[in-house]
């Protein structure tokens, strides 16, 4: 079969690694194909054993985050964060904190900067809102006792912290407009939002004819889903401003307003970086505004602000089905508090036989954290996937493992169809989805232990469940990414691009594929952050979508490398003239270390540049490249190294994602036992099961799918801000009151990795840990059911929750 993209002009040979890079750089039908050079056999990818690139440096403390950074003379910066829901600062008394030793300059939100007012609003709308006041001293207890030292005259408002209250006719105006996704032409005295921001990012509205899907179905259910917000991020949050002076060698371009290199920390994809607009803001102000470098950290507060709390509302789903388990139609009404990054319906509609589906969408700008994707905005729909299968399958006591396969597909076609598109787009034909489920079920000893709901007490006197749900295993590559490889005369290759840590050793994981695409030992490869104006940036940050997009850019970097490094074996030609001590030009001949031979005659493996048909006749990649020119009098020589190559990978924001269905599958297990009389719910087994494409580091993979599991379980019982009614204020902004699991919370966890190569990115690889995290967010809802007989649909299933749909508390 050919394997030339549909649409590709036919002067580009497709199947040559050496015109990959002719293919123009916006070019999405590639996101529609499997990776045409995937080889039989891999020398470092999918290997286990190899020694973390930054292990040491984590492992002994050693390594720098922007919170541990620190420069000569640096300063530290701390901002106000809202104690009120909704207030107005009327007044700044600013002059003892000013005197205060150790303080060297105090912003304030009546700066006439426009920017200043921005960053620093007088108009908190949320409890830990940074407003007011900034102050900049010495350390960072000097900057907090300024704080203190403030006086701050308020009038405080009238709020609403949910979007019931909200759309209330007499509700309060929340004025958002710092919200970059606000629509500045609504109405400012309406609160609820029209919809146009989710419709922009999101499945809604109709597909299918829904009234003709209820009509066809044997049965129809209603319930109702509901979430409380959550926030998932790691205090405490830190950016440092490097302050250039104009003129100097360490700025790139000078000028009055140079910041010559800046550090962030936060954890999360494009929705942290919005909350971080402000927070960025504020540290180039001070920076120039004091001439100094500056650490802005935020309180704890504050990081809950900053970590762009996840989408929490309501959803009321109405489902049709067949007594034979197909489903026949889904209506969706949504309720967010704040702005909805998904509706719920996306996946439902997007990667299912399902072909009726409906949803109504509607939230209401609220006094709360403003809602964004963080460690994924994708939990309302793979909770809207888990609750689906387990309510049908309750209701036609059905196994939902079976009724999921019955009703797997894309966009309301069947699996057979699906089959069908992955073989007409040069996939293998696999059924991704029966492959994990078999996988799980055998782990989990499934057969065996299935029961009917409530049907088994364990010795102790509690009851035993199981649960199950399954979606697709995403990976949405449609960002950007590039990379700069540079190999050094000693053989040594650094991957230069400005990067984040991202996923689960993101960095080793970098430094095998470029190995892999070079033909290099892993250890000779080496990965070095480059400053923001070199140019060369990997994707960061964005969940599942890092890894496809980088192993994109990586690959083609390698592969246009390895071709240079085999023709340097072979060059030989006369270089620039050199002088002896005499001042005498010498003529300075480059010979061909593998005489005779072309460089498609060889190869490289491990670091050894090699003849394909005469192995044995080799040189080490460190010898080619620091290999000398001969010379008459034989004083000086001339290495033909070091060499370059960049690679990169860009789909657009929109389009690559389009026009094709996501063909790798993910299944996660739980075996719980819950205590009727305290509402306690222990997990007893746990399996994920990712089809994850190709396995790049084993141990990575795994470390994201246990990760993401343990991740979900906290989604799913844990993740709660707690609001005061009265006050607007939230009562558990700490690691005491707002609980995270730990690897030592939950031990009995298997994960198993399905390898297709049906992914989107370099290899067939997709991306694993965000789906991992979402997906675990549900099944312990069906396990309970499983367990009880009893739905708890009010997240997090918090043990007064389960108590409650007990009808004990």
């Amino acid at each position: 079969m050919s394997m030339v993209p549909e649409g590709m002009p036919t002067e580009h040979n497709w199947e040559t690694e050496d015109k990959i890079l002719d293919i123009p750089l916006r070019f999405m039908v590639i996101n529609r194909r499997r990776d045409p050079d995937i080889p039989e056999s891999y020398n470092v990818i999918g290997k286990p054993g190899y020694r973390r690139t930054d292990g040491w440096d984590k492992a002994s403390g050693k390594a720098k985050y922007p919170r541990d950074m620190s420069s000569h003379g640096m300063l530290y910066a701390r901002t106000l964060a809202s104690p009120y829901a909704n207030a107005i600062v009327k007044s700044i008394d600013s002059s003892a904190a000013e005197a205060l030793p150790g303080v060297r300059y105090v912003l304030k939100c009546d700066d006439s900067d426009f920017m200043v007012q921005y960053v620093l609003t007088a108009h908190p709308l949320f409890d830990g809102e940074p407003c007011a006041v900034a102050v900049v001293a010495d350390s960072e207890e000097i900057a907090e006792e300024g704080l203190r030292l403030c006086k701050i005259e308020w009038e405080e408002l009238p709020f609403a912290v949910t979007a019931e209250e909200s759309l209330k006719p007499d509700a309060p105006s929340v004025l958002n407009t710092r919200h970059p996704y606000r629509d500045r032409s609504q109405d400012p005295t309406v609160n609820e939002i029209n919809g146009t921001f989710a419709g922009s990012y999101c499945e809604f509205g109709e597909i299918g004819d829904i009234e003709a899907g209820f009509q066809e179905a044997d049965q129809i259910i209603e319930y109702d889903i509901s979430r409380e917000e959550n926030i998932a991020s790691c205090p405490s949050r830190a950016n440092l401003q490097v302050w250039g002076i104009e003129g100097s060698s360490q700025t790139p371009n000078g000028g009055p307003f140079s910041i010559s290199e800046s550090y962030q920390s936060f954890y999360g994809g494009f929705g942290a970086m919005i909350q971080h607009v402000p927070f960025g803001l504020l540290g180039p102000i001070l920076a120039q505004r004091t001439g100094r470098d500056v650490l802005t950290v935020a309180t704890a507060s504050q990081d809950g602000f900053y970590a762009c709390a996840d989408d929490c509302g309501n959803q009321h789903f109405k489902v049709g089905f067949k007594n034979d388990g197909t489903i026949t139609a889904v209506q969706l009404d949504t309720l967010y508090n704040g702005t909805g990054f998904q509706t719920g319906i996306a996946h439902i509609a997007g990667f299912t036989s399902i072909k009726n589906t409906l949803c109504n969408y509607k939230s209401a700008w609220t006094n709360r954290s403003i809602m964004g994707p963080n460690r994924s905005e994708l939990r309302f729909n793979t909770q809207a996937m888990a609750i689906l299968f387990g309510k049908v399958a309750a209701e036609l006591d059905m196994d939902p493992v079976e009724l999921s396969l019955m009703n797997n597909g894309y966009e309301g076609h069947d699996v057979q169809a699906l089959m069908q598109w992955q073989k007409d787009h040069g996939h293998p034909e696999r059924d991704s989805l029966q492959e994990c489920v078999d996988a799980g079920k055998a782990v989990m000893d499934w057969d065996n232990k299935w029961h009917a709901p409530g049907a088994k007490q364990l010795e102790n006197g509690k009851m035993h469940g199981l649960g199950f749900c399954w979606d697709h295993n995403w990976s949405s590559i449609h960002e950007n990414s590039n990379v700069s490889l540079f190999l050094q005369v000693n053989g040594k290759l650094n991957i230069t691009a400005h990067h984040a840590e991202h996923g689960c050793d993101a960095l080793t994981t970098m430094c095998m594929l470029a190995a892999e695409a070079t033909g290099l030992k892993y250890e000779d490869v080496y990965i070095r952050p480059a400053h923001n104006y070199d140019g060369f940036a990997l994707r960061s940050g964005g969940g599942s979508a890092s890894m496809s997009t980088n192993a994109w850019s990586i690959q083609r970097a390698g592969r246009e490398l390895k071709p240079q490094i085999l023709k340097a074996a072979v060059a030989e030609h006369a270089l620039e003239p050199t002088y002896d001590g005499m001042q005498n030009p010498e003529e300075v001949v480059l010979t061909s270390a593998f005489p005779g031979l072309e460089w498609t005659d060889l190869d490289i493996k491990d670091s050894v540049v090699f003849e394909k048909a005469n192995p044995d006749n080799s040189m080490t990649v460190a010898e080619v490249m620091g290999r000398t020119s001969t010379q008459p009098t034989g004083m000086y020589g001339e290495a033909i190294g070091p060499i370059h190559a960049w690679g990169c990978n860009t789909s657009g924001m929109y389009g690559a994602e389009h026009d094709r269905p996501t063909l790798n599958r993910q299944a996660m297990f739980v075996e719980v036992e819950v205590d009727t009389e305290t509402g306690m719910v222990e997990l007893l087994h746990g399996c994920a099961v990712n089809d994850v494409g190709r396995v790049i580091r084993p141990e990575g993979c795994y470390g994201q799918q246990v990760g993401g599991y343990i991740m979900g379980i906290g989604r799913s019982q844990m993740y709660e801000v707690i609001y005061d009614q009265a006050t607007g204020a939230r009562l558990n902004t700490n690691l005491l009151d707002y609980k995270y699991p730990t690897m030592n919370d939950f031990t009995n966890i298997d994960a198993v990795a399905i390898e297709t190569e049906m992914g989107f990115g370099a290899y067939g690889v997709v991306g694993v840990g965000e789906n991992a995290c979402d997906l675990m967010s549900a099944p312990v809802a069906n396990a309970i059911y499983n367990a009880t007989g009893v739905w708890a649909l009010d997240f997090p299933l918090t043990p007064a929750k389960v108590l409650k749909a007990l009808g004990k508390a």
